[in-house]
């Protein structure tokens, strides 16, 4: 049939054929049976139909909830907007639409979006209201759910000073919660974009940043550390991290974080202070300890100088003197003059505090310079010291007077250990040897009794000591000095008897390596 077609004369309209169906009670039934709260309203707006489904409900008949009667069960804190709102619709003639709580039969309130619009006549003039309750009390509870998350959310976000983005790689659309504005110190209305964070970096990070956001590819994560240059020329530290959550056509888009770490920064700043500090103090207080040996190590070429220079004397009194004797002599005196002075050299660089200076070192030569500092320790200690020294190590990378200060703990501790067992010999060993995984590792074995198997797993711990006037600072301090240079420190009884503190330092990398 054409839309031109005519009706057939039999063909009636459907709502006319409906009307005629239902009588005047199956229409109530099915208003009734609706799945809502279906209500009408005269022009004044009070109440004069409520649907069986609103009743049982309200647990009103209709004679109470006609009128005004239904207001009744408002819940207190919205009577007021709601009536306000319905008288204002009501007198001007449009369409309500408000969220209120009614209360249950049971005393239970409630989530309801009420709507209503005028039924008017053939001159505009309202003669009736026909509304619906719909219950949204799930939608609500929903809704709450979700304001209470994104308030947790945003919450957590300025405590932990993470702000979150989403990030479009195929239009640069980007998106920020209301931490990362804080972060960048961007107003809220300011529209986010990659050229508005890269504003922000830090002019020697630029390079990194850009790269990973506007570089001609793009990884499947990110995690960049950069500072940022605020505003007022301050500067703020930033790790940004982020991964491919989805892909718009072929392009990745990111989601990610930033996370301000300017004050854990700061704090690992102060606390390198402390350590280093803390350190310094420990390396004097352990050379106090070795006053006798370093006294001993400096006061032998000067009785050498002195011993050679009256020797001097005398062959230069005699009356046929003798040179070459002199000259003899006078060598042995520059030799020892020498050996003095690189003493007092290596002293005075194990004393003075100063920042860790990393460079290519051999270990045996760190061990070998390390020994005239600690022989005389050893010595008192009844002690024997043996070497066992690799040959053709590879280098190491570290600072020298750390390292040298690890071993000066560790051999105290060991002679120590091994004065406070029993009387069989006393035999310390320093070896030196690759290490399982690269890195050269460095091993001081003591023939002591041993470390208690309860405390063997606590002996790198701050303030931990099994001496009665021990501060427990110096294997933490070696463990702190050894991590620093991304090495490993570890404690073991060895098979026999005593025990076997060893430590690797990583090799020094390549001038190739180093460039990659």
């Amino acid at each position: 049939m054409t839309n031109g077609a005519a009706r057939h004369p039999d063909q009636k309209p459907r709502a006319q054929g409906l009307a005629r169906t239902l009588s005047f009670d199956g229409l109530r039934d099915v208003i009734d049976n609706t799945p809502a709260a279906v209500w009408s309203c005269l022009p004044d707006g009070s109440a004069d139909f409520l649907n069986q489904r609103w009743l049982d409900y309200l647990g009103l008949s209709l004679s109470d909830a006609i009128g005004k009667g239904w207001a009744t069960l408002l819940h207190p804190e919205d009577v007021t907007g709601h009536l306000q709102r319905w008288r204002e619709c009501v007198r001007t003639g449009s369409g309500f639409e408000y969220e209120s709580r009614f209360r249950r039969h049971d005393g239970v309130y409630r989530w309801f979006l009420a709507r209503a619009e005028p039924v008017r006549d053939e001159d505009r003039q309202i003669v009736r209201w026909c509304g619906t309750n719909i219950d949204i009390e799930d939608r609500k509870q929903a809704e709450n759910a979700l304001k209470r998350s994104e308030a947790y959310l945003a919450e957590a976000q300025r405590l932990s000073k993470t702000g979150s983005f989403s990030w479009n790689v195929a239009d640069g659309r980007m998106c920020w919660s209301g931490e990362a504005y804080r972060i960048f110190e961007f107003e809220s209305s300011f529209e986010p974009s990659v050229p508005a964070m890269l504003a922000r970096v830090h002019p020697d990070d630029l390079g990194a940043v850009r790269a990973a956001f506007v570089g001609p590819g793009v990884d499947e994560s990110l995690d960049l550390r950069c500072r940022l240059l605020m505003p007022d020329r301050s500067l703020r530290y930033l790790r940004i991290v982020g991964r491919v959550m989805s892909y718009s056509g072929r392009s990745p888009v990111y989601a990610g974080a930033f996370m301000d770490v300017t004050d854990a920064r700061i704090a690992d700043e102060k606390l390198y202070q402390a350590q280093t500090a803390l350190t310094h103090v420990s390396r004097v207080l352990t050379l106090g300890e070795l006053a006798a040996s370093i006294t001993h190590e400096i006061a032998q070429p000067l009785t050498g100088i002195v011993s050679n220079g009256e020797a001097c004397a005398r062959w230069l009194d005699r009356e046929n003197p003798d040179i070459e004797e002199v000259r003899s002599n006078v060598v042995q005196m520059v030799l020892d003059c020498r050996r003095a002075v690189e003493v007092q050299r290596r002293l005075r660089a194990l004393i003075r505090k100063a920042d860790p200076e990393h460079a290519a070192l051999n270990v045996n030569e760190v061990v070998l310079e390390t020994i005239p500092l600690i022989q005389r320790e050893i010595t008192d200690h009844r002690s024997t010291l043996e070497l066992q020294l690799a040959p053709d190590l590879p280098l190491v990378r570290g600072d020298k007077i750390q390292i040298q200060q690890v071993i000066i703990n560790l051999v105290v501790n060991g002679v120590q250990a091994m004065d406070a067992g029993s009387d069989s010999a006393h035999v310390l060993t320093i070896r030196t040897e690759p290490g399982l995984e690269g890195g050269v590792m460095v091993a001081v074995i003591d023939s002591g009794r041993g470390i208690d198997d309860g405390f063997i797993s606590r002996v790198f711990d701050a303030f931990f000591t099994t001496k009665s006037s021990g501060l427990g600072m110096g294997l933490s301090i070696c463990r702190s000095i050894v991590e620093s240079h991304h090495g490993e420190i570890w404690a073991s009884n060895n098979p026999d008897r005593g025990a076997t503190f060893s430590f690797v330092i990583p090799l020094a990398r390549t001038e190739e390596e180093n460039r990659g």
